[in-house]
């Protein structure tokens, strides 16, 4: 009996002891998860309030404010860069009528603009230079500035000038197909063949400023000329595609209809010049 009741008490003990060590157990655990969620937070938080630290992001704001304000400044500069150089080019642009040695320089540019079915031939050019020189106009800028647009130095030039676009018309009485082939000297129509600038020299208004300038020109050779009231011309017409339809409304245009002329592959649209429109022609 003593020996049974020794080995109960050797039990008793030994569960005390693993109850012992499953007590510290946990006790080092919890302390363990308190220092991880309660006091490492609280110490972090205190070292991103420490004054080397404020330095720090301080500095990083302040770097991105200064990039955020030169990235915004470099692209108002290229804005009114780009704006200046707008201004410079249309302000030195000059119009006069085509010679026979502009019509090489007017076939590359029109070969470089329109696709193969669509762009006229040298022999065009010349035909309409020779007959209907009359509404053949071309814009051209110095030299020296002309160049500052292109990579290689121009040869396209007359004198001290470079041609940079154009605009070329014939008249007729009807349009339709073979009006661009041909020209009537006594037409009632002003149909307007090519209006192209050469690629250097787009989106910087070159061609608004040319379509006016035409506009302008053409009339002293239409039916609101006294002194051509019988032999003038009463419209201008032209064909454009849809994409070019807002540009021809904003240079004083309407479109009438789809055109029935098939010229390559595209739908055509017919427009017509309002300032010269059959219904305000005078008597």
């Amino acid at each position: 009996m003593r020996r049974c009741l020794g080995c109960n008490m050797k039990n008793i003990y030994v569960r005390i002891l693993l109850f012992l060590l499953w007590a510290v157990t946990v006790a080092i655990l919890s302390t363990s998860f308190a220092v991880a969620y309660i006091i490492l937070p609280s110490i972090s938080k205190r070292a991103c309030h420490h004054p080397s630290h404020r330095h720090y992001h301080c500095w990083r704001q302040a770097k991105y404010n200064t990039k955020l304000y030169t990235s915004q400044e470099d692209d108002n500069s290229i804005q009114t860069s780009s704006s200046q150089q707008q201004s410079s080019v249309l302000d030195s642009i000059s119009y006069r009528k085509v010679n026979e040695n502009d019509i090489p320089t007017c076939f590359r540019i029109e070969f470089t603009s329109y696709p193969l079915d669509e762009s006229a031939s040298i022999d065009n050019l010349y035909y309409r230079q020779r007959v209907a020189g009359d509404y053949f106009w071309i814009a051209t800028l110095p030299t020296n500035i002309a160049n500052e647009y292109i990579t290689k130095q121009s040869t396209d030039t007359d004198e001290d000038t470079t041609i940079i676009g154009y605009i070329c018309s014939t008249r007729c009485n009807e349009f339709v197909e073979e009006s661009m082939s041909t020209h009537d000297a006594n037409g009632s129509i002003l149909a307007i063949h090519s209006v192209v600038v050469d690629e250097p020299y787009r989106r910087m208004g070159v061609a608004s400023a040319m379509m006016q300038n035409y506009l302008k020109e053409m009339i002293p050779f239409s039916s609101f000329n006294a002194n051509t009231r019988e032999s003038g011309f009463e419209r201008i017409l032209l064909l454009a595609k849809a994409h070019l339809l807002g540009f021809y409304v904003d240079n004083g245009f309407m479109v009438l209809r789809p055109s029935p002329i098939v010229h390559g592959s595209d739908t055509w649209y017919e427009l017509e010049a309002r300032q010269y429109h059959r219904f305000e022609c005078k008597p």
